[in-house]
C-alpha cells in the first residue's frame, strides 16, 4: 500500500503576506523523524522543522508552537503550550493534548486574527508536485527579500515597495483572481463614454488578418474612425490616422495607408501583410536566441471600407510614437548609426531560412519594426521591392558581422567589424569592474581639442573608452548632465535615494533584479552611489 501524502495548504492565497509558506509537506518530516514541528523561525531554533511566521503578526507564533504526527494510520496535532494557541476548525485545542486530524480540517496557528490559516489535506496531490511548489515559494521569498533590501537602502519608498510586492504575487500565482476587484456595475469600468461614441464619425469595415501558423486569411468586422486628410505621405502611400473603436481607449490609434496609385492591385496589400507576418515570426525565432536586445514587428492587417465607392482597401498597423529610424534599405545601404541588432537580425533571417529569404529595409521606433522588405532567392512574391539574389548579394557586400552575429553563431570570420561600438551580448562584455576604460580620468585628446575641458575631472573619459562602450560623446555628456542634477558639487557620488529619480530623468524604469545587481556593487549599506559604479551598471543594462 502506498504511503499517504499529507500537507498543509494555506487557506487564503491572495490577500495574505507572500512570505508565508503556502504549502507545507508534513509527510516528508514525519517519514524522516516521526513528526513535523512548526514554530516561529528555524534560525537559532534547531528543534523546528518548518517556520510559519507572518510579517503582519510577527509574535502570533511561538518558537515551538505545534507538531503533527501519525500513529497507527491516524493523523494528530498537538499544541506545545503556545502563547496564542491552535484552532482546529475554529475551536481552541487543549495544550499538550493530541487532537485527531482528518482531510479537510482547518488549522489556525494563533488567535482568530491570525492569517496563518491552513487546510489539512491528505492524498489530494502528489509529493513531487508539492516539492516544486516549495521551490517556487523559496524564489518568491528571495524576490521579496530583495525588494525589502532595496527599500531598506532607501532606493524604494513604501509605495513603490508595495507596488512591486503585488507584482511578485501576480507573477508567482497568475491563476489567482482578486474577487474583491470584480465590478458591481458597468459604470465603474473606465473607457469610452456614450457621448464620445455618438460624436465619432465611425463606419463599419471588413477586417482581414493573416494567421501565420495556418497560413490562412480571416475576415471579421471592426468599427473605425478614419481622418479625412492624410497626416503624412511617402513615395507610395498616404497615411491617415485611424481609431479602432473595438479596442480599449488609449490603445486604439492606428495608421491606415492608402496607395497613391489608383489602380494598385489588392494583391499588393495582402502580400505586404503576409510579408510583415513572416518577419514577425522571424523576430520571435531571433528572440529565442536571447540576443542582448529583443525585437518585434507590429501587427499588420487590411481593412475594406464597405460603405465607400469601389470598396477601397487600406493597410493598417498600430501607430508608433517616438523617434522613427531607418536602419537599412533593400539594396545594401546601412544607417550611419550602424547599430548591431538590426543588421544581425537581417543576417539571422538568411541563416534561419536556409538561404531562402533575407529580411532587409529594417525601420521603426527603437526595436519595434515595421514596413520591412524580404528578398527571396527565386524572386517570387513580396512585392516590387523583392529584387531576389541581387538584393541578397548587395546586403552581404556591405554587411560586416558584429558581436550579436557572433552571439547567434552566424558570424563570418572574413567579414567582421574592425571596430564594434554597437550592442554587445553580456558574455562578450569586459570582465573587469568597469567597461574598458570607462570612466577613465584620461586627458586623451581628440584632434587638437580636449573633449573633457568642460567637465569636472571626476567625469573625464577618453574617446577610446567611449568607443569601447558604444556611447557617443553627446550621449555621455547628457548622462553626466543628468547625474549632475543630483551631484551639484561634482564629487562623483550621489545618495542612494537619488537613484530612482536619476533613472526617471534618463527615461527608464529599472527592474528590481537590475537594482539588486547594482546594490551588490555599491558596497556597505548606507554608502553613496559612485559614478563609476553607476555608469558600469548603466552600460551593461541599457547600452
Amino acid at each position: 500500500m502506498e504511503e499517504e501524502f499529507a500537507e498543509l495548504n494555506l487557506f487564503e492565497q491572495y490577500f495574505t503576506d507572500q512570505s508565508i509558506q503556502r504549502n507545507i509537506d508534513v509527510s516528508s518530516y514525519i517519514k524522516q523523524k516521526g513528526e513535523c514541528i512548526l514554530g516561529r523561525t528555524t534560525q537559532d531554533n534547531p528543534g523546528i522543522d518548518v517556520a510559519i511566521s507572518s510579517q503582519k503578526f510577527m509574535t502570533m507564533v511561538s518558537r515551538r508552537h505545534a507538531s503533527i504526527k501519525r500513529t497507527n494510520g491516524r493523523w494528530f496535532i498537538v499544541d506545545h503550550k503556545s502563547t496564542n494557541g491552535v484552532l482546529l476548525n475554529d475551536k481552541k485545542l487543549e495544550p499538550r493534548v493530541e487532537a485527531e486530524l482528518h482531510d479537510g480540517d482547518k488549522l489556525t496557528f494563533g488567535t482568530t486574527d491570525s492569517d496563518l490559516v491552513y487546510t489539512f489535506e491528505v492524498n489530494r496531490r502528489r509529493a513531487e508536485h508539492n516539492a516544486q511548489k516549495q521551490q517556487q515559494q523559496q524564489q518568491v521569498n528571495q524576490n521579496l527579500d530583495n525588494l525589502q533590501n532595496l527599500a531598506n537602502e532607501g532606493i524604494y519608498d513604501q509605495q513603490k515597495l508595495q507596488e512591486y510586492k503585488k507584482k511578485v504575487i501576480a507573477d508567482a500565482s497568475p491563476w489567482l483572481l482578486n474577487v474583491e476587484n470584480t465590478p458591481y456595475s458597468a459604470d465603474l469600468i473606465q473607457g469610452y463614454t456614450e457621448d464620445e461614441f455618438r460624436r465619432a464619425k465611425t463606419e463599419f469595415v471588413f477586417r482581414y488578418e493573416f494567421d501565420f501558423p495556418t497560413k490562412t486569411w480571416e475576415r471579421t468586422v471592426s468599427i473605425v474612425e478614419i481622418e479625412a486628410t492624410p497626416f503624412d505621405k511617402g513615395n507610395l502611400r498616404m497615411c491617415f490616422r485611424m481609431w479602432d473603436w473595438t479596442k480599449a481607449k488609449g490603445k486604439n490609434l492606428y495608421v491606415a495607408k492608402l496607395s497613391l496609385e489608383r489602380n494598385e492591385p489588392q494583391y499588393t496589400y495582402f502580400a505586404d501583410a503576409e510579408m510583415q507576418s513572416l518577419c514577425k515570426y522571424f523576430s520571435h525565432e531571433f528572440n529565442k536566441q536571447q540576443p542582448p536586445k529583443p525585437i518585434d514587428f507590429v501587427e499588420a492587417w487590411i481593412l475594406q471600407r464597405i460603405d465607400h465607392p469601389n470598396k477601397p482597401i487600406m493597410a493598417c498597423e498600430m501607430y508608433l510614437p517616438g523617434k522613427y529610424v531607418k536602419h537599412s534599405n533593400n539594396y545594401g545601404w546601412c544607417s550611419p548609426e550602424d547599430r548591431n541588432t538590426p543588421h544581425a537580425f537581417s543576417h539571422f533571417t538568411y541563416e534561419h531560412s536556409n538561404g531562402t529569404y533575407l529580411v532587409v529595409d529594417i525601420q521603426g521606433v527603437d526595436d519595434l519594426y515595421t514596413d520591412p522588405q524580404i528578398h527571396s532567392k527565386d524572386q517570387r512574391g513580396f512585392g516590387k521591392g523583392n529584387v531576389g539574389s541581387k538584393g541578397i548579394q548587395e546586403f552581404f557586400r556591405t554587411h560586416l558581422c558584429n558581436t550579436v552575429c557572433e552571439h547567434l553563431g552566424i558570424a563570418l570570420p572574413t567579414r567582421r567589424k574592425k571596430v564594434d561600438i554597437g550592442t554587445k551580448p553580456p558574455q562578450l562584455m569586459s570582465g573587469s569592474s568597469r567597461p574598458v576604460g570607462l570612466p577613465s580620468r584620461s586627458n586623451s585628446m581628440s584632434g587638437n581639442a580636449n573633449p573633457n575641458q568642460n567637465l569636472p575631472e571626476v567625469f573625464h573619459v577618453s574617446p577610446e573608452a567611449l568607443m569601447a562602450a558604444g556611447m557617443s560623446r553627446e550621449q555621455y555628456n547628457e548622462l553626466v548632465a543628468k547625474w549632475r542634477k543630483f551631484d551639484v558639487a561634482a564629487k562623483g557620488e550621489i545618495q542612494r535615494g537619488d537613484l530612482i529619480p536619476l533613472c526617471q530623468e534618463l527615461g527608464v524604469k529599472p527592474q528590481p533584479n537590475h537594482l539588486t545587481a547594482l546594490l551588490s556593487q555599491m558596497g556597505p549599506q548606507g554608502g553613496n552611489l559612485k559614478f563609476q559604479v553607476f555608469v558600469t551598471w548603466w552600460w551593461q543594462i541599457y547600452l
